[in-house]
């Protein structure tokens, strides 16, 4: 079936309007600073910074963080003198400790959550044994797969259980942690000395 020259025409007349229209960007977002939404709990975690200042390393570095921003904004407060893929890791496993405590001091007065409490301290725990074999090549990923899943298992319980959902977001940002921490983690294999 054979379409009509007059139809024909109009579909790519159509067509190449559509092509030719020019495309509206949203523009890009201001590089000057840089905004995380930070769970009340976490504040003292988080440094704020603007773009410009972060060192070149550090910044690639984060880069290859899950979330990079959040690796920048987190590792700051840790910062010991330079850079380098190991103390990077180091750092933002320091900050996962500290917002594991900060989360676990929020659950126990905020919610009374006695469950995400416990898994807050077995966090902890796990967060600073994997701090601990950062710097001789020990397993650090099971650490911080472990310390993943029990924050993950907090996850669940609020899901749950909505009465303790007012640290939904804290519990959220300790993921986010998590997972920096393991793409770290993964990036630095290779480059810890023994």
């Amino acid at each position: 079936m054979e379409l009509p020259c007059g139809v024909f025409f109009l579909i790519c007349l159509s067509s190449l309007l559509h092509f030719a229209s020019p495309t509206r960007v949203a523009p890009a977002p201001s590089p000057s600073s840089v905004e995380i939404s930070r769970p009340k709990a976490l504040l003292p975690i988080f440094a704020s910074y603007k773009d410009k200042e972060v060192n070149s390393t550090h910044r690639e570095i984060c880069k290859k963080a899950t979330y990079p921003s959040i690796c920048i904004s987190t590792t700051i407060p840790f910062f010991k003198g330079k850079y380098n893929r190991i103390l990077v890791l180091d750092m933002e496993i320091q900050a996962l400790t500290k917002g594991l405590e900060l989360a676990r001091e929020e659950v126990l007065t905020a919610s009374k959550d006695e469950y995400c409490a416990r898994v807050y301290e077995e966090a902890i725990d796990g967060a600073k044994t994997a701090r601990e074999a950062v710097p001789t090549k020990g397993n650090v990923s099971v650490g911080l797969k472990g310390v993943l899943t029990l924050v993950l298992d907090c996850k669940d319980d609020i899901k749950a259980n909505r009465t303790t959902s007012a640290i939904e977001p804290t519990n959220d940002m300790l993921v986010k942690l998590a997972k920096n921490c393991l793409r770290l983690e993964a990036n630095s294999v290779g480059h810890r000395t023994s």
